[in-house]
């Protein structure tokens, strides 16, 4: 470290790498674990639900019925089947 009005013969430059490693540069994929488990907790999740509370509010509405339905399942599978994030490596063997 050169003090406060000291002349220096050189410039202090600080570089940043260019480069990134393998590891960072590989795609990143989020997998659902499907198992008999979860089948079955869904299942119920959608044994339980009471469909007409969530249809009736849209009588003749397709799409928006359509719409809620599909967020509904989306929300339930959400909840239920447990998610894994996984890097894909070109040499990588595939999933079971």
């Amino acid at each position: 470290m050169v003090a406060k009005g000291a002349r220096s013969d050189h410039n202090l430059v600080h570089l940043l790498p260019v480069y990134k490693p393998l590891v960072q540069r590989e795609p990143v994929v989020t997998v659902k674990k499907w198992t008999a488990e979860t089948e079955e907790a869904l299942k119920e999740c959608f044994s339980t639900t009471l469909w007409e509370e969530l249809c009736d509010p849209y009588e003749e509405d397709i799409d928006g019925l359509t719409h809620c339905i599909t967020d509904y399942v989306n929300f339930c599978v959400k909840n239920t089947v447990p998610t894994k994030t996984v890097r894909c490596f070109l040499q990588q063997q595939a999933l079971d």
